[in-house]
């Protein structure tokens, strides 16, 4: 299936999908199981759901009886929510490996 979001949103939405090491396609599913059981609140913010041609983009999704409209409000709610808890960007003057060094975390059982 298809569906088109804005490029913005699609940018956001990449993102988010790389950090847990998903295709799109899988986090979309994952986006609207997560809304559909109430895990994730539903945005309102009807600016993003927006999608021109001009300023859009389309993604390959897997099946879903689910509206297309119903589809990018799990997607904006699902990808502001997680940017909210997101760490901000580690940043620092120094250069790793030069200056300091990241240590692998210990497994401790």
């Amino acid at each position: 299936m298809k569906l088109r979001i804005s490029k913005d949103l699609y940018d956001r939405l990449r993102k988010c999908a790389q950090d847990v090491g998903d295709t799109i396609g899988e986090y979309v599913d994952l986006c609207l199981k997560h809304v559909e059981t109430g895990k994730i609140p539903r945005s309102n913010d009807t600016n993003l759901l927006l999608a021109t041609r001009s300023s859009s983009t389309s993604v390959t999704i897997h099946e879903t009886d689910a509206e297309p409209s119903v589809i990018r409000e799990a997607i904006l709610s699902t990808v502001l929510w997680v940017e909210a808890r997101r760490p901000p960007e580690f940043k620092t003057k120094y250069s790793e490996k030069l200056d300091y060094y990241v240590a692998p975390a210990e497994e401790t059982c």
